[in-house]
């Protein structure tokens, strides 16, 4: 019998979360399978797992829809889970293999050493415009991936594991004739706009690339275009002592604009029309109480990196949010680079940074941003025309690390915003969390969090968190005066009674699948969601036939 969604989305209806095996008795539970290097394979879910996992995919399909369409940003079309049999399981695929499918010898010694992880981890997964193609970055390089294939029905052909192309970091640092060392690497690679050109920043390097995907020789790792840091021509207070500042995070603003944030604190703009880069935002100025102190001024002279950037607005494209790593929140006015709209703390490293537009926002037309530290904590802030207003922060406690995912850079959150969904991939339980970011509840209402610790998985021990949240600032404070009244419909009067929290749907072990997942995404158009593990595999969560 088919389970609806109002059985599980009840007040009263428990979380379910999947077992795992006990490590305290590595005898219950199925053994984890090797793989071959080229080898796909499916793990349908067996027995209990797969009836707990098929209905709590529920939560990922959408909420509107009309028979048997859905209404999303590529039209209407068919759910691609209507023509499934009921009983149906979903799979987790395990579409690129792990480089060691064995961690240690017989006699207990490892076989994958810290320094391995550092460079095989999967940091980011993306899905280009259309979500046909993925790209997955490692320090050692980047894949391509024909994604499509792993979401046909049936078995997964083999040459789906196999990279359409490869870029290794080694090639890039052989082109620019630098030394062999560690600390290089491949630091961030996104997609620009809706074309197959990839912009690339490396760590240890002032460089900035972007790579055309379909005339990229593999063998020289030429090039479409190449930048400078070192040519960019900042203030005073953005200057590096060391005097190099590399990438660390990129934002696309078109099919030939982007903004890339660098270790000094600023931020840079990228034109693929133009030969230089052009400096965007300087490093904001320092709170008064730092100014004061010799420690501060040293401090704010060596410049705080920004770790995420994203943009606030992109009707108009004039507003950047920016995320440092001493846990700031700022977001500019690109008019303005050296002077700051507003600056909010948020408590940790800035991870990664995800807004919701008005459009998928209920508040009053004010898009909303969610973002995560290094630390755990997932927040969201309202983005006012000259404030921010925090709304919700929830603690996941996930700064427990192993020998070798100490090694692993943070975890980013991943939103899919159509069907209001968070996922997190949580280290230190090897678990995925899933959120309900369009569920308004209780602000004082407590929530189980058995779940993400991994000692709680089995029932063994439970905790509680409550989401913390501030009362809404009232909606037309955020809004420009200049603003009409049409702008904005009526807020009711009660409105401020019921802000909206974040309340954990279900967390899905991955013990099974991979030895430590440390990367998640999210594909729009087909549902399906990419997890990345530390040693270079690839899982997907869907629930197309296998």
């Amino acid at each position: 019998m088919q389970t609806t969604l109002h059985a599980f989305t009840g007040p009263s209806r428990r979380t379910e979360t999947l077992p795992i095996k006990d490590p305290t008795n590595p005898t219950k539970g199925s053994l984890k399978r090797h793989r071959e290097d080229d080898y796909v394979v499916s793990y349908p879910l067996p027995g209990r797992a797969s009836k707990a996992l098929i209905s709590q995919l529920r939560y990922l399909r959408p909420h509107l829809y009309r028979g048997l369409f859905a209404q999303t940003k590529y039209g209407i079309r068919p759910h691609s889970w209507s023509a499934l049999p009921p009983d149906a399981s979903p799979v987790i695929r395990t579409v690129v293999p792990s480089i060691h499918p064995t961690r240690s010898t017989y006699d207990g010694e490892p076989l994958v050493s810290p320094l391995e992880t550092f460079r095989n981890c999967i940091s980011s997964t993306t899905w280009d415009p259309r979500d046909e193609y993925l790209v997955a970055s490692q320090r050692s390089g980047f894949k391509l991936f024909g994604a499509l294939s792993w979401l046909t029905p049936g078995d997964v052909p083999r040459e789906a594991s196999k990279p359409v192309l490869e870029l290794k970091s080694a090639t890039v640092q052989a082109r620019l004739g630098g030394e062999n060392r560690i600390s290089f690497g491949l630091s961030v690679t996104q997609f620009l706009g809706s074309t197959l050109n990839t912009i690339c920043g490396y760590s240890g390097a002032p460089q900035i690339d972007i790579f055309d995907l379909e005339d990229l020789d593999e063998a020289t790792g030429e090039p479409l275009r190449t930048y400078s840091v070192r040519a960019l021509i900042f203030g005073n207070s953005s200057q590096l002592l060391s005097g190099v500042s590399t990438t660390t995070a990129v934002v696309t603003m078109s099919d030939s604009v982007a903004v890339a944030a660098l270790s000094n604190g600023c931020s840079a703009l990228v034109d693929v029309r133009t030969e230089n880069l052009l400096v965007c935002t300087e490093t904001p100025p320092p709170p008064a109480i730092l100014s004061a102190s010799s420690s501060g001024t040293r401090r704010v002279s060596q410049g705080t990196a920004i770790t995420a950037v994203e943009v606030a607005d992109r009707s108009n494209g004039l507003q950047l949010l920016t995320g440092s790593k001493d846990g700031m929140l700022v977001l500019w006015d690109l008019r303005k680079r050296n002077e700051p709209v507003t600056i909010s703390s948020v408590g940790g490293e800035i991870e990664a940074l995800h807004v919701v537009q008005p459009s998928s926002s209920s508040r009053c037309g004010a898009p909303m941003v969610w973002l995560n530290t290094d630390s755990g904590d997932i927040c969201c802030f309202l983005i006012g025309a000259s404030s921010f207003e925090e709304v919700t922060r929830v603690s996941t406690s996930d700064s427990r690390r192993t020998q070798l995912s100490a090694n692993l850079s943070p975890p980013k959150l991943a939103v899919l915003p159509f069907l209001n969904r968070l996922m997190y991939p949580h280290i230190s339980s090897n678990s995925l969390l899933f959120y309900d970011i369009g569920c308004p509840i209780s602000a004082t209402e407590d929530y189980s969090t058995a779940s993400i610790e991994r000692s709680s998985i089995t029932g063994t021990g439970k905790k509680t968190q409550t989401a913390f949240l501030g009362d809404f600032t009232d909606a037309r404070s955020l809004l420009s005066e200049s603003e009409s009244n049409d702008d904005c419909a009526p807020v009711p009067a009660d409105s401020k009674k019921c802000p909206k929290s974040l309340p954990l749907l279900f967390s899905c072990p991955f013990t099974d699948w991979s030895y430590q997942i440390c990367s998640v995404s999210a594909s729009n158009k087909h549902n399906a969601i990419c997890i990345g593990g530390d040693d270079g595999d690839l899982h997907l969560l869907s629930d197309c036939a296998s």
